[in-house]
């Protein structure tokens, strides 16, 4: 599947490559044929010179032709190894955000970046330098040697036997750093972690001064992928240690031959020098086929890698699977809409397992609770009472173990996820704010949304006075994850994303926990104006006060141990109220 974006371009290196292999086996009988003209009887009288001129020339002309199908083939291969670890990379990226939420909490999202830049990048870079290496290389060293035993049998069996224990050394070093290279990505992928979690905590740690702790672990991991690049270096030292003495034994080898057969007129000048061309193509292409074939070995080990991470992936999620929801009346002005929610003897429990009678339990358990659309409903309770799980299931980001939840009497197994999700929006402590504009930023809430329908989201949450302000305005860039925009300021900013994106359910968790009293009741408001008939979720370990609330729930352990309902009219006049 990567490849195929790439198949014409590889075709044509490989077909390159192929080219430039034969012309370059041709040069070992152009060698020959002009050894005998230019001692031969007819250049000794001072004839026969214009043909040695062309066949001189003709050899020029070999030689210029082999040199621009090698340059061809390197570039095609080349670009084409590029194109196709850039279809992995996206391949990979598109994998790891359709893929359930399950899985990233399995894995750290720094060892999947380290898999979309370090693994990938070494990939092609062995993709780079050995594909063109095999390619042009290989043929010339086997069909090289059939050329070299068809011109003389005895001489290349000898060398084949002297090189056999060379070769078996090759591949004992290739598997050793096959596993090394795997065993250094792996520790390359931590060492990412730790990196990325103590420049994301570095204010934590700048104020508990404990910066000595972060460089520490860091420098660790680097310590211990510094002991694999050793054994790598190792390992290759051998083989490069190797090569050489096996070329020294196969000229004495050679040469002790040679003399034999000369000795005896058992092999001619020509056959001389040609067998001799041959063996220094073979001995200039048995160098980079060398470094090709431990670059290959070292890109096995990354991709090694990436092959467990792919298959922990498992099947993505399939967004369009199901049947779409009816498209629900929520004008402003309507008195009725969808949002009524239910669960029906719903149980989860994070990681699929039983909880262990020593641990605590994490999830839900036989939840069965109906709301009515257009409610206000507080969801409170201690940590670990399972608020935030019933948040995490409404968005389908997990399965439930039993049971099944319901929008407007229909289930959730039969609708679209993507279709589900658009009904739902949610609101969480921590808002997802991108380091690009804060325009980009609050069109994530709907995409096809103009400057318009922007500016007026930013009035209702009271941002466009700010905003405006700005040299920049609205293409202010916010920094990384926010950094340039207050608490408040980054809450409002999802709170218009939620405006734009116009759901049915609203679920808020924890949502004004970072707020001052201030931000908090402006959130508040702009939230109550906007309203009108959607279902808000109030997750919060207490009621909000003000708020215009229908029903308090109140959680332990994953059960519900109080629904009360307070208030029966839930229309969005007694909201307003």
């Amino acid at each position: 599947m990567l490849i195929r974006a790439s198949r014409a371009r590889l075709a044509l290196g490989l077909a390159l490559a192929a080219l430039t292999s034969l012309l370059t086996l041709m040069i070992p009988g152009w060698v020959g044929r002009l050894s005998d003209e230019i001692n031969g009887p007819a250049i000794l009288l001072g004839a026969g010179m214009s043909g040695t001129l062309t066949q001189a020339l003709l050899f020029v002309g070999l030689l210029v032709g082999r040199t621009v199908c090698g340059f061809l083939s390197s570039y095609a291969l080349g670009t084409a190894a590029a194109r196709t670890v850039t279809h992995l990379r996206q391949d990979l990226y598109n994998r790891f955000l359709y893929a359930p939420i399950a899985f990233h909490d399995r894995q750290p999202s720094a060892g999947l970046i380290a898999a979309l830049t370090a693994d990938a990048g070494f990939v092609e870079q062995s993709l780079n330098a050995a594909l063109p290496a095999v390619a042009q290389h290989l043929p010339v060293i086997l069909l090289g040697t059939l050329l070299a035993y068809l011109t003389n049998p005895t001489l290349t069996a000898m060398l084949i036997v002297v090189s056999v224990p060379f070769i078996l050394i090759v591949g004992l070093a290739g598997q050793r750093v096959r596993w090394i290279a795997q065993q250094g990505q792996d520790v390359l992928a931590h060492a990412a972690v730790a990196g990325q979690e103590g420049l994301l905590g570095l204010r934590f740690i700048k104020g508990l001064g404990r910066e000595g702790w972060a460089v520490k672990r860091f420098n660790e991991l680097l310590d211990q992928l510094l002991d694999f690049k050793r054994r790598r270096v190792l390992w290759m030292s051998l083989l490069e240690t190797a090569l050489p003495l096996g070329a020294i034994i196969g000229v004495l080898t050679v040469a002790w031959l040679v003399r034999q057969q000369l000795a005896d007129n058992t092999m001619t000048r020509a056959g001389f020098v040609t067998f001799v061309s041959y063996l220094a193509i073979i001995a200039a292409s048995a160098r980079p086929l060398l470094s090709a074939y431990t670059g290959v070995e070292s890109m096995l080990g990354a991709a090694d890698r990436l092959s467990r991470l792919t298959h922990e992936l498992g099947a993505p999620e399939d967004v369009q699977a199901g049947k779409p929801l009816p498209l629900l009346c929520l004008h402003p002005d309507a008195l009725t809409g969808g949002g009524a929610i239910a669960f029906h003897q719903v149980s989860f429990t994070f990681g699929g397992e039983a909880t262990q009678p020593h641990e605590p339990f994490r999830g839900v358990r036989q939840l069965s609770l109906n709301l009515e659309a257009g409610e206000v409903v507080s969801i409170t309770g201690h940590n670990g009472a399972g608020k935030s799980t019933v948040a995490q299931l409404l968005l389908r980001f997990y399965p439930p173990d039993q049971g099944s939840i319901t929008l407007d009497g229909v289930s959730a197994n039969l609708v679209a996820l993507a279709d589900w999700r658009r009904r739902f929006a949610l609101v969480s402590r921590d808002p997802v704010i991108f380091g690009v504009s804060i325009f980009e930023n609050l069109q994530l809430g709907r995409p096809t949304a103009t400057m318009a329908d922007i500016e007026q989201v930013a009035k209702a949450v009271g941002l466009h006075a700010f905003i405006s302000s700005l040299p920049q305005g609205y293409q202010t860039q916010v920094g990384e994850a926010g950094v340039r925009l207050s608490a408040g300021q980054r809450q409002r900013i999802a709170l218009a994303r939620v405006f734009l994106q116009d759901p049915a359910v609203v679920v808020l968790d924890e949502a004004t926990h970072s707020l001052d009293a201030e931000s908090e009741a402006l959130f508040w408001a702009a939230l109550m104006a906007w309203k009108r008939n959607r279902t808000l979720i109030v997750i919060s370990h207490q009621p909000i006060d003000g708020l215009p609330l229908t029903r308090v729930i109140h959680m332990a352990h994953g059960h519900i141990l109080s629904n009360t309902v307070l208030r029966v009219d839930a229309s969005p006049a007694a909201m307003m109220s």
